[in-house]
């Protein structure tokens, strides 16, 4: 897939030699397409956020390619070429000792992330069902070695009225070489962190390869509801495998219903989470989200997994 946003709701694009019809950034079931194909000045006002640095500002403000912080003289986010193909093009994520970070309370946090606004067009609502895709190629840079801390690539967060500030259903990548699956609920009506349940899931991942993965998900924080949450993972060009398959609550019952999304490189805490490295770099294809309803094409494993290796 070479193109930027186009008229019609899907491309025709060839994966591994056959013909496969994915969604595209004009689908109507469209919740977040970020994609390193898609230049930042026709994304749609307003719906997507650089988190860099100490700021927030609107992906269409920024200059191609990507974010560069002046301290370490480097772009923490921007597009680049496809680390395993240079015929194509990935978004590098980088995470540096000494970038601008942001201050937070009682510490600073290390970002190089992308966001959706929090409106209706870009934020996941509670009972309805929704399909995901990223990958991840993790750099040699990352420490693999039990030292430093945690990294979060993708995470649904809170509206600024909520009591809660843990993370709900968050992907980690870890430092012992495991990516890691949380899933989160909390019953209580913004009953903050006291109230709140988590259940994860590890999995070994390797450096210098693309990791695909694919997520369906329908939130809530109440089991009656029939909550869900499926994530497969595939490796290179090798067949996806499911990873978790749980029917648990994973919603923080909220008085708004919506959860913001975030996407990208996020370190909570600097001053004590670098390690024996003091830089982290990892490359994705950006973030897709799709409501799962009717319409073509049909949204399925395969159809996300072709998504993201067409990229």
């Amino acid at each position: 897939m070479r193109a930027a946003v186009v008229a019609v709701s899907f491309i025709l694009c060839t994966v591994n030699g056959w013909a496969q019809s994915v969604p595209s950034a004009s689908d109507p079931r469209t919740v977040a397409f970020i994609s390193p194909h898609i230049s930042y000045g026709s994304y749609p006002n307003y719906r997507y956020q650089f988190q860099v640095g100490n700021t927030e500002t609107t992906i269409r403000s920024i200059s191609e390619p990507g974010w560069y912080d002046s301290k370490i003289k480097q772009h923490t986010v921007s597009k680049v070429s496809d680390p395993a193909s240079g015929s194509k093009k990935a978004i590098r994520h980088k995470l540096q000792k000494g970038m601008t970070y942001r201050q937070d309370s009682g510490y600073q946090s290390a970002r190089a992330s992308i966001l959706g606004a929090w409106n209706g067009a870009s934020v996941f609502t509670d009972g309805t069902p929704y399909w995901a895709a990223f990958a991840v190629y993790v750099s040699s840079d990352f420490p693999f070695n039990g030292t430093g801390g945690d990294m979060t690539i993708l995470s649904l967060g809170h509206p600024v009225s909520s009591k809660n500030t843990q993370s709900q259903n968050v992907f980690f990548l870890r430092r012992d070489g495991k990516v890691r699956f949380l899933i989160s609920s909390n019953k209580v009506l913004n009953g903050g962190n006291s109230t709140y349940v988590g259940k994860s899931y590890d999995r070994s991942i390797q450096k210098g390869v693309w990791h695909y993965f694919v997520v369906q998900w329908k939130y809530h924080w109440d089991a009656s509801k029939g909550p869900y949450t499926r994530v497969w993972h595939a490796v290179g060009n090798g067949a996806p495998v499911q990873w978790v398959n749980s029917t648990t609550p994973n919603a923080f019952r909220e008085s708004a219903g919506f959860h913001p999304w975030k996407f990208g490189g996020y370190m909570w805490d600097v001053n004590s989470g670098w390690g024996s490295s003091t830089s982290r770099t990892f490359y994705t294809k950006g973030f897709q989200a799709f409501r799962d309803q009717s319409g073509s094409p049909g949204l399925s494993v395969n159809t996300m997994l072709a998504l993201m290796r067409s990229m």
